[in-house]
């Protein structure tokens, strides 16, 4: 294995455990623990980038293993995610979700959930999220009534939209010769992190 592969191997290895270890272990309110898997990740990422490893097809696997990583957890640096359940189980229900504070809607339509309007850090406010963002919510509203259950639909969706676009640009910095500029975007931290672990 040249040096280059290990090198790469070593950085995805550090990648993919602090990605894990933030996505599953850190509570947002401790920035010890937030700090400390953000510098792993970006050790990580400094690795991946230096190792000069520009075997499209392992880099592309690599991109799409680490993303299915945060898959399965609760999203621990942001609970917007209340709304988009919310917005969803509105939609789901025939209701239009733009029409209607929280506390309006959950006093008109019984059935709406308690926990997420409970939870929800956008009691006050309209909803602001646009058509394109609320179909997805109602894919999710649509298919599981559960917190976790909507998390992973809109995780899945999150996670496919993803490895299309990877696969779209890993081809074209492969045949640009540009392989470089695809790994900044393929092992950012903070595009794993806040794209598929925070949606």
């Amino acid at each position: 294995m040249s040096k280059s592969a290990q090198l790469f191997g070593l950085g995805a290895l550090i990648l993919a455990i602090s990605i894990y270890v933030q996505s599953f272990l850190v509570l947002r309110s401790d920035w010890i623990q937030v700090l400390s898997t953000f510098a792993g990740m970006i050790l990580g990422f400094a690795c991946i980038l230096k190792s000069g490893f520009m075997n499209w097809k392992s880099v592309l696997a690599v991109a799409i293993a680490l993303r299915l990583i945060p898959i399965f957890s609760t999203p621990n640096l942001s609970d917007d995610y209340h709304r988009f359940l919310w917005d969803g189980e509105l939609t789901a229900s025939g209701q239009n979700p733009y029409l209607y504070l929280p506390e309006e809607a959950h006093e008109q339509f019984s059935y709406l959930r308690d926990d997420l309007l409970s939870e929800m850090n956008s009691k006050e406010y309209y909803t602001v999220y646009p058509p394109v963002n609320q179909f997805f919510f109602f894919i999710a509203g649509l298919l599981t009534e559960t917190t976790e259950g909507g998390l992973l639909v809109l995780k899945l969706i999150v996670f496919l939209f993803e490895v299309l676009l990877l696969f779209l640009l890993s081809r074209w910095a492969s045949s640009k010769g540009q392989m470089w500029w695809f790994l900044l975007y393929a092992f950012h931290p903070l595009i794993i992190i806040e794209v598929v672990g925070n949606l």
